[in-house]
């Protein structure tokens, strides 16, 4: 299931000068206590600015210090889940002076169990509820898929075709634009097969409820656990009517939570849709010189290229955009780069000697300014299209819809 894959009063905690230190300890029943460690992260935080708290696991069990700025969500997983970059959900709160975490090898959801402070409790009770409405629901269709994908039938023939040709892929420049024609088959409904199809439907028709439940469900509790809930709904770009409320009703019952601020710049990304005026912003380029967006690309066609030195497909759809640069430059299309790096620019800097991009590069060190969630990105990199008028053709763009569009509007 979906959740399974990928808040109340505070008790006292130990406190110091940097923020809290909780006990967290716990242990392993049946074939999973092999695993070498445990390590506990901030789920909300791009990749790049991760760095775990690692607890040895010693004859099944663990135990550690973990240090907070406040009290806030946190996954647990185990070394093997974070070296294969496949963690389940198991969340947990550092709200009570020890917290006592169990996990097993089941494979329903949740396959741990947690123990210690209000917000946990809180947790607990959702997870309950959760289970009780959609578990069935979710096991019954998994295992209609599973038997799918192992007697091959999953997918239709194009489907197939491209599979075969991304397995034979042996280089990201070859896999990207097969990928991206995988998308293309799926937005069609032409990548899985008829069968599987009528499964993918039904599944989304379960989230589609589960999702309405969820927002029920915060707007009836507004503790830390269902704040850490609509955080995880704005990162999937799950805006509705109701959002706005329960933001609001959230942030009064938590003030000051750095949730807060989290919340109101992906708020302010579900504008960045078809139709809507792009949202201006002020960033260096690489010597440090500001530039205003708006003034880069002012009664112009554009596309602001989101990327990253590290995401190498981003890199690659660069290259693709590069011969759309050169065609329709002198028609007055541009291109604003805007690289999310962390730390320093050294990585970016490299990057740039070895791409072959001529129009302006700007970076956000850090997401200092918040600039992906404002746009309602989830990760690295996309294509934002805007019209000479700055009103958003496409706020997550193919280079295939890109060249459709400055053909019919220039050739």
């Amino acid at each position: 299931m979906r959740k399974f894959l990928l808040l109340a009063m505070l008790l006292p905690v130990m406190s110091s000068a940097q923020g809290l230190e909780v006990v967290v300890e716990g242990a392993f029943d049946n074939d999973l206590e092999d695993t070498k460690a445990v390590y506990i992260f901030d789920p909300f935080l791009n990749h790049n600015q991760v760095t775990p708290t690692v607890f040895p696991v010693i004859d099944g069990k663990f135990s550690g210090i973990l240090k907070s700025d406040v009290v806030r969500q946190y996954y647990i997983c185990t070394m093997d889940e974070w070296n294969r970059s496949s963690m389940k959900m198991r969340p947990f709160y550092p709200d009570a002076d020890t917290v006592r975490i169990t996990i097993n090898n089941d494979m329903d959801y949740p396959d741990y169990k947690v123990s210690g402070g209000a917000v946990n409790d809180a947790m607990n009770t959702y997870m309950a509820e959760y289970n009780r409405l959609f578990g069935s629901h979710y096991t019954t269709l998994q295992d209609a898929m599973e038997s799918m994908y192992e007697s091959g039938n999953h997918l239709s023939a194009s489907g197939k075709e491209i599979e075969e040709q991304m397995n034979a892929a042996t280089d990201r420049e070859t896999w990207v634009p097969l990928y991206d024609k995988k998308i293309e088959l799926e937005k069609q409904r032409l990548f899985y097969s008829p069968e599987m199809q009528k499964l993918q439907d039904e599944y989304s028709a379960i989230q589609a409820e589960e999702t309405q439940w969820e927002l029920e469900w915060m707007a009836a509790h507004t503790d830390l656990h269902s704040y850490s809930m609509l955080i995880e709904q704005l990162q999937r770009k799950y805006f509705f009517p109701q959002t706005s409320a329960i933001y609001a009703a959230l942030a009064a019952a938590n003030p000051s939570h750095p949730y807060e601020v989290k919340a109101e710049n992906m708020l302010a990304g579900q504008g960045i849709e078809q139709g809507a005026l792009f949202v201006d912003f002020t960033l260096p380029d690489i010597n440090n010189t500001e530039h205003t967006l708006s003034k880069e690309i002012a009664h112009r066609v554009s596309v602001i290229h989101f990327w990253a030195s590290w995401c190498g497909t981003c890199r690659v759809h660069g290259r693709h955009l590069v011969p759309l640069y050169e065609k329709y430059s002198s028609n007055g299309f541009t291109v604003v780069g805007v690289a999310r790096e962390y730390k320093n620019t050294g990585a970016l800097a490299k990057a740039l000697q070895d791409e072959n991009y001529s129009w302006l590069n700007l970076v956000e060190l850090d997401d200092s300014t918040g600039l992906w969630a404002k746009y309602g990105i989830l990760a690295a990199g996309c294509f934002v299209l805007i019209d000479e008028n700055g009103t958003v053709v496409n706020s997550d763009a193919t280079i295939a819809e890109i060249e459709k569009y400055l053909a019919e509007k220039f050739d």
